[in-house]
């Protein structure tokens, strides 16, 4: 089925209209066809960067098909995406090299000796070599057994105490690792040939026989992970003992090229690329989101009885906080009626800042998302990174680890990751049985609160999640 150009907006190249399949004339269509069907409901939806574009075509289909026949009129942002595909196409290449794996047998074991894990029934990390450290590994949900213990003796650990335990891990690798040993010879091999390996970490060939500066920084690496880990654990900030291992491993040793950048990338489209000021632009130059909002402006103006929603799945909400953000700074604001945030990956200081902060934007917020045992079973790829793309989002992506992210139900509970005290105090009051939504039965919720999605990428593709959108947005409040 064709997408209607009624229904959606595609966002060209840096927010632009450069590469858009909808040119400035699309949207003036649009708003002539709200006016003379005298449309006074429009629900703007903006789907998550987890999916490819051909997908989000797939999603704007569907969340019209949903209003189809209603007062409500539908218009789907189709944005940059494609981001939670990369990343998922990366972690497997990264997963699937000889060298990750030596490397995390490496980090477990050590962090297990440092930890002194060991478990009714299992064999102490200190006591086992490495096949059985590999062994462990394969699981579905590895070193899972450990958690509790691992939680527990973290707490007798002080981080002044940390460098000496740098110290001597940076030493027993020194005496493990040499040029005929496993790792090293992977340094030397395969990590030239990875291209999502930090190459200052692989070892030359003209280095052979030689523990050279290169394998010095690969060793006060590997013992920098292994603290990283433990730290994480002292200060309640880790994300359970494998992710977070897998997270301080990507962060020291892939991370330059694994995503961040595109994380970073797709963030800007959605906080300034759409929204900037046409001010002096003309053509393909000027923004898609400013020059819609402009023109939707123009129609409230003129017809004073309209409502307007706003729909934000994953990535989706941190396009719509920019939205309301700059609607402000061009004096172009649009009260809004509700704001629907399915699972949302913006930052909890952007939501609080653009959004909570400024009752004047909104009438109400509904957020529909996962329980924080959802997030955790919710394995991004199995055996590889064992819990959601949001946990990976707030563990890896952004610039501090354990970042607050909005749709982490596990933040509405955590204070100790936040700068600032009275921002958790107020988004943890806030959101409650009234306006949070997870995961549950048919019999169990209300009409508007019904919801199935188990899996991040879902939200808006899930039919309860739908049929609740559908039910709030066609009352007459």
């Amino acid at each position: 089925m064709t997408l209607s150009k009624l229904h959606y907006v595609n966002v060209g190249k840096h927010g632009t209209f450069e590469g858009s399949s909808t040119p400035q004339s699309d949207i003036d269509a649009l708003f002539e066809y709200l006016g003379k069907n005298n449309k006074r409901k429009v629900l703007i939806h903006f789907h998550g960067g987890l999916v490819k574009e051909t997908d989000g075509e797939e999603t704007a289909q569907r969340m019209i098909a949903t209003f189809e026949g209603t007062d409500v009129h539908v218009v789907s942002f189709v944005w940059e995406t494609g981001f939670g595909e990369t990343v998922i196409r990366n972690l497997d290449k990264i997963s699937s090299t000889a060298l990750f794996k030596k490397i995390l047998e490496i980090v477990s074991r050590k962090v297990g000796t440092k930890l002194g894990l060991n478990v009714d029934g299992a064999r102490g990390m200190a006591d086992m070599g490495y096949p059985e450290v590999r062994e462990e590994l394969t699981k579905t949900r590895p070193l899972e057994d450990y958690e509790p213990v691992a939680r527990g003796r973290s707490n007798q650990i002080k981080e002044s105490e940390l460098y000496i335990i740098e110290d001597e891990v940076f030493q027993e690798l020194e005496e493990e690792i040499n040029t005929k040993s496993e790792v090293a010879i992977l340094l030397e091999t395969e990590a030239p040939e990875t291209e999502l390996f930090d190459q200052q970490y692989a070892i030359d060939s003209t280095q052979r026989g030689e523990r050279g500066p290169i394998t010095l920084a690969v060793l006060k690496a590997l013992a920098a992970i292994v603290v990283n880990v433990i730290r994480r654990y002292i200060r309640k900030t880790d994300h359970s003992l494998y992710p977070t291992i897998v997270e301080e491993v990507l962060r020291e040793l892939y991370l330059a090229d694994f995503g961040k950048w595109m994380w970073s990338g797709m963030k800007a489209i959605a906080e300034d690329g759409m929204w900037k000021s046409n001010n002096g632009l003309s053509g393909q130059q000027q923004h898609v989101g400013t020059y819609f909002w402009g023109k939707l402006f123009e129609y409230k103006q003129k017809h004073p009885d309209f409502k307007l929603d706003l729909c934000g799945h994953s990535a989706g909400s941190i396009a719509v906080c920019n939205l309301l953000k700059n609607a402000f700074i061009q004096d172009k604001e649009i009260p809004v009626r509700y704001i629907f945030l399915l699972a949302p990956a913006c930052r909890t200081d952007l939501f609080y800042d653009e959004i909570l902060t400024k009752p004047t934007r909104y009438e109400h917020i509904l957020m529909y998302t996962m329980t924080d045992e959802g997030e955790r079973m919710n394995q991004l790829l199995n055996r590889v990174y064992t819990h959601s793309l949001l946990y990976l989002v707030s563990g890896l992506f952004e610039q501090e680890t354990d970042m607050p992210i909005l749709g982490m139900q596990r933040f509405l509970t955590k204070s100790n990751t936040y700068a600032d005290p009275v921002m958790f105090e107020k988004v943890s009051a806030f959101f409650n049985d009234e306006n949070l939504i997870s995961p549950i039965t048919l019999d169990a919720a209300l009409d508007g609160f019904r919801c199935s999605s188990t899996t991040h990428g879902d939200f808006d593709n899930d039919p309860l999640t739908l049929a609740s959108l559908k039910h709030i947005t066609t009352q007459n409040a």
